[in-house]
């Protein structure tokens, strides 16, 4: 009798639909870099692929409005604390959509909040914390 081990697949992004849209906050490379960041935030997600990755300005600031007004509420928001350390013009949603053979706690949908901080000089994105949308 065989057994056969099915090792899981790393990330596939090979069919990735990108969306971004036009961005008075962001450069192009800037942006580049924030869909990989998005890459190496989900690299733990085996079996699973990325669908689309969208950056629309105008929903990423209303989310970031909503994380600033959660957190100046008393709760707790990881992202509307960072924006109050560093300041929005780093801040940016990103939306990721994904497809895992095995459903994992609702991630087909994930919203990722990022962070681009600029006082210190730091040009690297952080993920400040996501959330299923």
């Amino acid at each position: 009798m065989g057994m056969w081990w099915l090792w899981p697949k790393p990330l596939d992004t090979s069919h990735t639909k990108v969306e971004i849209s036009a961005s008075s906050k962001f450069t192009d490379a800037q942006l580049d870099d924030l869909v990989q960041a998005s890459y190496r935030a989900n690299a733990g997600m085996k079996n699973c692929s990325v669908d689309k990755v969208k950056y629309d300005e105008r929903q990423s600031e209303k989310i970031v409005d909503m994380e600033i007004d959660s957190y100046d509420e008393g709760h707790g928001s990881a992202l509307g604390r960072a924006v109050r350390e560093h300041g929005r013009s780093g801040a940016a949603v990103l939306f990721v959509d994904m497809t895992c053979q095995e459903h994992v706690d609702d991630e087909d949908h994930v919203e990722w909040y990022m962070l681009l901080p600029q006082d210190d000089g730091t040009k690297t994105w952080v993920l400040q914390d996501w959330g299923n949308g």
